[in-house]
């Protein structure tokens, strides 16, 4: 009998393997994504926070009406 479940057993390991390096291969896949996506997003914040500044210097040296 441990001889007909010894096959099933390494198999069902097996298979577990495979789909556990699966899961690993899509996650490695979002973080890549998520980590080029915080790059675009913190190079934006940088450039609307230096508009926002020249466009506040920009008010505070202009002449008042």
């Amino acid at each position: 009998m441990a001889d007909q479940t010894r096959p099933s057993k390494l198999e069902e390991l097996r298979r577990a393997v495979r789909d556990k390096e699966h899961e690993l291969s899509e996650l490695n896949l979002m973080l890549a994504d998520y980590h080029t996506e915080c790059s675009r997003l913190i190079r934006e914040l940088c450039w609307l926070q230096a508009q926002l500044r020249d466009a506040e210097e920009a008010a505070s040296s202009a002449p008042e009406p």
